[in-house]
């Protein structure tokens, strides 16, 4: 089953904070006598490699790719060639808008589970 994130961007607001900027990712290919494709350069493993280089753990977050840019280069040498990808980009990632009541009863959950078992009160039916 795939998981999916939904997330409303207001642009009015300032409701995202930057995790990581300027993060870069490369997938490298190799082609025999320049023409024939051994390794092929991917962009998923691109954009893989970039979420790898925030050394932080992306699951369940809301986060994006900002400002993003994607070169190519190609060298070539006398027998082979090696094409790269690079994508460059910002991580950012989205803050949660709850409201006044909402944050409150976050709070207050918070500050029950923080006590110790004799403080916190027993509910009877």
């Amino acid at each position: 089953m795939r998981e999916q994130t939904n997330t409303d961007v207001h642009l009015t607001t300032n409701n995202y904070t930057m995790v990581k900027a300027g993060v870069r990712g490369e997938s490298t290919g190799f082609y025999l006598l320049g023409f024939i494709p051994i390794i092929m350069e991917n962009y998923a493993d691109a954009k893989a490699d970039l979420y790898q280089n925030t050394n932080e753990k992306l699951e369940g977050r809301s986060i994006a790719l900002a400002n993003q840019t994607q070169d190519r280069s190609l060298r070539y040498f006398i027998l082979f060639s090696l094409p790269k990808i690079t994508i460059t980009g910002d991580i950012v990632e989205f803050k949660s808008e709850q409201s006044p009541k909402a944050e409150a009863k976050t709070a207050a959950e918070k500050a029950n589970a923080e006590k110790p078992a004799a403080e916190k009160p027993i509910n009877n039916p």
